[in-house]
């Protein structure tokens, strides 16, 4: 049976957000959606078993990491509800979304409190439709992927390892090296050095290499 969260007691609000002001924002927008009485507990676990806990989880990194795949959060619960956080005006499509993030409710700094209390309300109410997860949802899933290639850039630019020195790890031309580079940056849509290194310095370390859906291979910390 579906679940509202409306029925709940208790709700677990997974963030790694260090902002002590906008938790305290979010928990009494939430009280003011659920209840007073509601008991709003607070985590930082995203893991696959903190994420299929969590009631409501905040994503305050880059828009541009919400195109990648984060395989844990294919363990949300149904009733979950997933909130973008950002400093502007974000343009980001629902549609072009992974699957498990086409139901992100995007907030904004410029937006007004008014605003964001009802789109809050609009997702925290009980649901017309469940919002549910399937394996076979990952075969079709639009995220975009890294190749090894880009996934080997990836690792020795976060060990800060020069673009030359990388070009002889991976014996291959500087050339190619920065053309891997390049075709990072578009997949990330970053417009520079600076927006590259803070997208790739926020993706596991540990992630294998491999490709193929439903066994993705970026995930979130």
């Amino acid at each position: 049976m579906y679940l509202s969260m409306t029925y709940l007691d208790t709700v677990l609000l997974l963030s790694k957000n260090d902002n002590g002001f906008l938790t305290y924002g979010l928990i009494t927008l939430i009280k003011s959606v659920l209840g007073p009485d509601i008991n709003v507990q607070t985590s930082d676990d995203f893991s696959a078993v903190g994420i299929g806990k969590a009631d409501i989880i905040v994503m305050n990194s880059p828009s541009l990491l919400h195109y990648l795949c984060h395989p844990n959060f294919r363990f949300r619960q149904p009733h979950s509800v997933v909130i973008g956080l950002h400093n502007k005006q974000a343009d980001i499509r629902n549609q072009d979304l992974p699957w498990c993030f086409n139901d992100m409710i995007i907030l904004h700094s410029e937006e007004n409190l008014c605003s964001i209390r009802t789109r809050l309300a609009q997702k925290l109410a009980p649901a017309r439709t469940p919002f549910t997860y399937s394996p076979l949802n990952c075969t079709v899933c639009k995220c975009r992927r890294l190749s090894p290639c880009q996934l080997k850039l990836v690792k020795y630019l976060r060990q800060g390892y020069s673009i030359p020195c990388i070009a002889r790890i991976m014996r291959v031309s500087v050339k190619t090296v920065y053309a891997h580079k390049y075709r990072l940056m578009e997949k990330f849509g970053a417009r520079g050095d600076a927006e590259l290194n803070l997208c790739i310095h926020l993706l596991a370390p540990d992630c294998p290499p491999i490709i193929s859906p439903p066994d993705i291979d970026i995930r979130i910390i």
